[in-house]
């Protein structure tokens, strides 16, 4: 099993590769990576749910990228009933084909029992300190040289994933062109509001709080397609703590105390709204009419989702 920071260090090009894990930022920059190497002139995104016949799908584009050589890429395979069993037998299928890659959020240990014979598990684990203090280094190299804004940084990001972390460093960039500890003050302390406040608006009945936020992240430039999928990962997670699957600390703490006052069906039919809006303003929609959308389904979902988590009243 080759961890994600090793991969871009070795030359080994499989014909699959499984990401498998908690931290699922970097797996982008691993299928461009393996995309870049096996010459591939396009990627296909499969949504694993979307499909009845999900391995002849996906069969089916691997074989039409023969020629033009294409890599598909399959997400959400842990939506599919019995989705292990799914995964074994679409790595058989898979095997004598190059450039299909897999995302799951299970623990790579799961699953190395496939690996060898043209197929990769790279493993998408959280970074420990010091990969984490040279992850940040690769991207601020001017942090070699104020040490004291290391111990500043490592910090501010402490309990975040990979892909709100790169979000800040991203605006970091553009706070200064020779980022000091003015530029930092200034990033961290600004009235900035982060998209996973919707979902707690939400979650907590409170349909002022949650349009407030998203009238926000509108003036922020955020986009609404991008708003959906946070929030359709949000009652994602709602099932996995459910399920008993473990999820970083920072996210269970925020969302245990709605689980025992939510039902299955009501996540069930979340997940349905939370889809429709994915598939509608990826198509049909486009501009302002797509904020006004987005109100209809917030309020949909704080109804449906929304409850006062009364034992925070309890002693």
């Amino acid at each position: 099993m080759i961890d994600h920071l090793e991969f871009f260090k070795k030359n080994l090009v499989p014909n699959l590769i499984i990401m498998a894990g908690e931290e699922q930022y970097p797996a982008d920059m691993i299928v461009k990576e393996y995309k870049r190497r096996i010459e591939a002139d396009s990627t296909t995104v499969i949504w694993a749910d979307e499909y009845e016949n999900l391995i002849g799908k996906v069969v089916e584009k691997l074989g039409a990228g023969i020629m033009r050589r294409n890599v598909v890429w399959v997400k959400g395979l842990e939506r599919v009933k019995g989705y292990k069993k799914v995964l074994r037998d679409l790595v058989k299928s898979v095997r004598g084909f190059k450039g299909c890659a897999i995302s799951v959020s299970d623990s790579v240990e799961e699953f190395k029992d496939l690996e060898g014979q043209g197929v990769l598990l790279i493993n998408m684990r959280p970074l420990t300190e010091d990969e984490f203090k040279k992850w940040l280094k690769k991207h601020l190299p001017w942090i070699a040289s104020r040490p004291e804004l290391m111990g500043i940084l490592e910090d501010s990001f402490k309990g975040m994933h990979l892909s709100e972390i790169y979000l800040e460093i991203k605006k970091l960039k553009l706070f200064s062109e020779t980022p000091a500890r003015e530029s930092l003050n200034l990033l961290w302390h600004q009235p900035t509001t982060k998209v996973y406040e919707l979902a707690n608006y939400i979650l907590s009945k409170d349909i002022e709080g949650a349009f407030r936020v998203l009238d926000n992240l509108k003036e922020q430039g955020e986009n609404p397609i991008n708003i959906v999928s946070f929030l359709m990962r949000e009652v994602e997670r709602l099932v996995y703590i459910k399920l008993g699957k473990n999820l970083p600390k920072y996210q269970y703490a925020r969302l245990k105390k709605y689980q025992n006052w939510i039902s299955n069906g009501e996540i069930s039919l979340a997940l349905e709204k939370l889809k429709r809006a994915d598939f509608d303003l990826k198509g049909k929609i486009r501009g302002e009419s797509q904020w006004s959308y987005l109100k209809v389904l917030v309020k949909d979902l704080v109804k449906l989702l929304g409850k006062i988590p009364y034992e925070d009243s309890r002693p």
